[in-house]
């Protein structure tokens, strides 16, 4: 992955979607590689689509180099795609506390990469919600 990274090729991999559970195939167009806590994330673009996308390094079930011609992006700069939030990087210095209800999807992203070193999520008795209490993050 980071071989295609810096030599600029495409990846035709297979990806484990979180939510629905389901393998999907892409071609990728790697663009950076960023680590968040213990997750690392391939930014790259998707097919022929512009947009650049996350992609946790786990989930990932295959990997192989694509015949597909690889599609540069020199506009795309990784500090600005962080910096604009797609990471959800602190932004402010002083520390919140905050208390949710998020639903099952939120609870499973949040419980791979937690928003402070002191949070608590637990199912709550309603509808297959869960409670969510953070401190320290921005």
């Amino acid at each position: 992955m980071t071989d295609a990274l810096l030599s600029e090729y495409s990846l035709d991999v297979e990806y484990q979607n979180r939510v629905k559970n389901e393998l999907k195939s892409y071609t990728l167009h790697p663009l950076g590689l960023v680590n968040r806590d213990s997750i690392s994330y391939l930014i790259a673009t998707v097919n022929e689509y512009e947009t650049p996308l996350m992609f946790a390094l786990h989930r990932f079930r295959s990997i192989n180099p694509s015949a597909s011609v690889y599609r540069p992006n020199p506009q795309f700069d990784l500090q600005v795609f962080i910096d604009q939030g797609a990471f959800g990087f602190p932004v402010q210095q002083s520390p919140v506390q905050l208390r949710a209800r998020v639903s099952k999807e939120i609870a499973l992203t949040l419980s791979e990469t937690a928003l402070s070193i002191e949070q608590r999520l637990w199912p709550s008795e309603q509808d297959g919600w869960f409670n969510l209490e953070a401190y320290g993050c921005a």
